[in-house]
């Protein structure tokens, strides 16, 4: 990682293993890493956070608590992923769950689920409103990051639900149609 992000995700650190890295069991941490030089430094984090919503990159009134939020999107995210392929934790994962693990691992970095989790908001949106909005028209209603791509220029498709969950955090009735139909099909995946 470089030292440029503010907060970022991260699904898995292999935080204890047994005697050797190729044995089980491993321990697992899921977790949301801040980046001190900017909360250490309430200026810096706060002239960024503003910067980046007065210009779209964030949904509009993002504030010190953005950054936390935007990644609590992507661990709520996770945990729908890990829920829609029965996997209920992994924090232990040992020889009879290892291939559930690396299945949820391949998943979550290629994308596969976030992006079923946005077609289905995207068609719930269409259907209730007629659009003619593209769905990445309609995914750049949210905010400019949640059409981030990686760096071979593809989607990154959980930054847009990891922005939908920062806008409706901050706006609530107020945030983005787009948000609130992602946010609506999360929650549906989370069973809440």
């Amino acid at each position: 990682m470089s030292d440029g992000y503010i907060a970022a995700f991260m699904p898995v650190f292999n935080f204890a293993t047994s005697d050797t890295s190729s044995t089980y069991p491993w321990i697992i941490k899921t977790q949301v890493l801040l980046n001190t030089s900017y909360f250490l430094n309430k200026e810096r984090l706060e002239a960024s956070v503003t910067d980046g919503s007065n210009v779209g990159h964030f949904p509009p009134n993002a504030t010190l608590y953005s950054p936390v939020a935007h990644e609590f999107g992507h661990y709520l995210s996770f945990l729908a992923l890990m829920k829609n392929h029965r996997l209920n934790s992994i924090l232990l994962v040992d020889s009879k769950n290892v291939n559930d693990f690396y299945e949820v691992y391949s998943d979550f970095g290629e994308g596969n689920f976030s992006l079923q989790m946005i077609n289905e908001a995207y068609e719930n949106y269409k259907n209730d409103t007629n659009t003619t909005l593209t769905l990445d028209e309609w995914r750049g209603t949210i905010s400019k990051y949640a059409l981030a791509k990686d760096n071979k220029g593809n989607y990154i498709w959980d930054e847009t639900i990891a922005e939908a969950f920062h806008d409706v955090y901050l706006n609530k009735d107020s945030a983005k149609d787009a948000s609130k139909y992602v946010v609506k099909v999360l929650k549906s995946k989370l069973g809440s």
